[in-house]
C-alpha cells in the first residue's frame, strides 16, 4: 500500500510564536504547523509529557536563534492515538530563513508493559507522573537529557527555506522503537525516542461511511461496529467516536496514487450483505485532497 507510514497521535494546540530578530533571512514570513503521530509498538500504554517545541536556524543549532512553536506543557498517551491525528502547533508565524531542526523537550514519560497475560508493569520517569498516568509505578524509565538539553529531530531534507509559504510537518514518535529494556538483570527500562519529520503538505485523506439503510443490520442482531474498511493492506474499523449516528473509518495521511477500497466483516463475522455502492471499488486521490465515500447496507442476514 502506497500508506505514508505514519499512523497516528493527537493534540490541538495554537499558540503565537515568540518575537525574532532579522537574523534568519530578509525573505518573507511563512507558517508552520505540527502534527503528532505514533507508529504502533507492542506496548499497553505509552505516556509523554512535551514542555517545548523550538525550530532551528542552520547557522543556529547550538544557542541563540530558536523560534518557540510551543511552551505550555502537553500530556498525551501514543498508543491510544493510532488511527487518529490532532494538531500540535497551527500555522505559527515563522521568520523567513533557512532551518535545520526541531528541537523537543520531553520532562516526563512512563510506560505501561504486558510481562504476561494480563499481567501488567509500570515504568516512568517519576513515581508521580506513572501513578497518575499509567498506573502504579513499579520501575524507574530513564530519559537522558531530554527534559533539559531536548531531543534534536532533523527537518526533511536536512534543511527547510521558509520564504512566505505554508508548511506542515508530522512529527511520527515511533513507540516501538522509542522504549527498550536494559540489558541485565535491573529490569529497567530506557526511552531513547525515534522521532521523525516528515512533510505532510501533499498528504490526503479518506473518510469512509457506513450506514444500515433499512435496519436490516439491527433486525439481524449485528451492529456497524461489526464491518471494517479495506484500503490495499490498511484496514480501520467502523466507528461512531462523536455518537452522531455517522459511522466512519478515516484513512489518513495517504499518497497521492490509486487504490482498492472494500468493506468487509471483522474477523469472526458471518454476515452475508450487499451494498450501494458495490464494494470493493477504486479509489484515487490526488495530491492534498480530503475525499469522501459513502456505503449503504441494503440486506443484511445470517448465513
Amino acid at each position: 500500500m502506497k500508506r505514508i507510514q505514519w499512523s497516528a497521535l493527537a493534540l490541538a494546540l495554537t499558540l503565537p510564536l515568540a518575537a525574532c530578530d532579522d537574523s534568519h533571512g530578509a525573505g518573507s514570513p511563512g507558517t508552520l504547523s505540527l502534527n503528532l503521530t505514533d507508529a504502533p509498538g507492542d506496548f499497553a500504554e505509552a505516556w509523554v509529557q512535551i514542555d517545548r517545541i523550538e525550530l532551528v536556524g542552520e547557522s543556529d543549532e547550538s544557542e541563540g536563534g530558536a523560534v518557540v512553536l510551543m511552551d505550555s506543557p502537553v500530556t498525551e498517551e501514543l498508543v491510544a492515538l493510532a488511527n487518529d491525528l490532532e494538531l500540535l502547533v497551527n500555522e505559527a508565524v515563522v521568520p523567513a530563513g533557512r532551518y535545520s531542526q526541531l528541537r523537543m523537550v520531553i520532562s516526563e514519560a512512563c510506560l505501561k508493559v504486558e510481562e504476561e497475560e494480563e499481567a501488567y508493569s509500570v515504568y516512568g520517569s517519576s513515581e508521580g507522573f506513572s501513578n497518575e498516568n499509567c498506573g502504579a509505578w513499579d520501575g524507574d524509565l530513564q530519559m537522558p537529557s531530554y527534559g533539559t538539553s531536548g531531543l534534536k529531530i532533523g527537518v526533511p531534507g536536512g534543511a527547510m527555506e521558509v520564504d512566505g509559504e505554508s508548511r506542515i510537518l508530522l512529527l511520527d514518535f515511533d513507540v516501538h522503537e522509542s522504549f527498550g529494556r536494559l540489558a541485565g538483570g535491573s529490569g529497567m527500562w530506557v526511552m531513547d525516542p525515534n522521532v521523525r519529520a516528515e512533510d505532510m503538505s501533499f498528504a490526503s485523506t479518506l473518510t469512509v461511511t457506513l450506514a444500515d439503510g433499512d435496519g436490516s443490520l439491527a433486525g439481524a442482531g449485528g451492529a456497524l461496529s461489526e464491518f471494517e474498511a479495506h484500503l490495499d493492506e490498511e484496514v480501520v474499523a467502523f466507528a461512531d467516536a462523536d455518537e452522531d449516528g455517522t459511522w466512519t473509518a478515516t484513512f489518513f495521511p495517504l499518497l497521492p496514487d490509486m487504490y482498492t477500497l472494500s468493506i468487509e466483516t471483522a474477523e469472526g463475522v458471518t454476515y452475508e450483505f450487499t451494498l450501494t455502492p458495490s464494494s470493493p471499488q477504486s479509489v484515487t486521490l490526488a495530491s492534498g485532497v480530503s475525499e469522501t465515500r459513502e456505503f449503504v447496507l441494503t440486506e443484511v442476514s445470517t448465513p
